[in-house]
């Protein structure tokens, strides 16, 4: 079965830095980009970021408009290096509801998606419990 039968909510392509590293072993971040987005996870590249699937990060990103920084935590779902890049994929797995709900407004600011769009289930096209 393909990732794209399996993911629930529609991705979005997203361009935003983000900042990532293990929670084990690392204690510097590596900055990576974005490539698409949903409510459960997104993926990224990055120059220079080597994971492993399976593993929990802690991820940084930076709120546009009141710059403050939000933390939050995610498991390496897949990692592959391509082209001197690594590019992985990202569950988020920090479900505070404040956290989550910050994190969803800069999403939906970031690409300019309704958050609406963003709980809005592929399958069933009802929106996630979550809000």
């Amino acid at each position: 079965m393909s990732l794209t039968r399996r993911r629930k909510f529609k991705r979005f392509n997203s361009s935003f830095f983000i900042e990532v590293r293990p929670l084990h072993g690392v204690v510097s971040y590596c900055l990576g980009l974005t490539n698409n987005i949903s409510y459960e996870g997104f993926s990224f590249s990055s120059q220079n970021c080597i994971l492993e699937p399976g593993q929990r990060v802690q991820l940084k990103l930076m709120h546009h408009r009141s710059k403050s920084i939000i933390y939050f935590h995610g498991d390496v779902i897949w990692q592959e290096q391509r082209d001197m890049k690594c590019m992985a994929g990202v569950k988020f797995c920090d479900y505070k509801k404040r956290i989550h709900k910050i994190m969803l407004e800069v999403i939906s600011d970031s690409c300019n998606i309704p958050v609406n769009s963003l709980l809005t289930s592929k399958d069933t096209g009802e929106l996630s419990g979550w809000q």
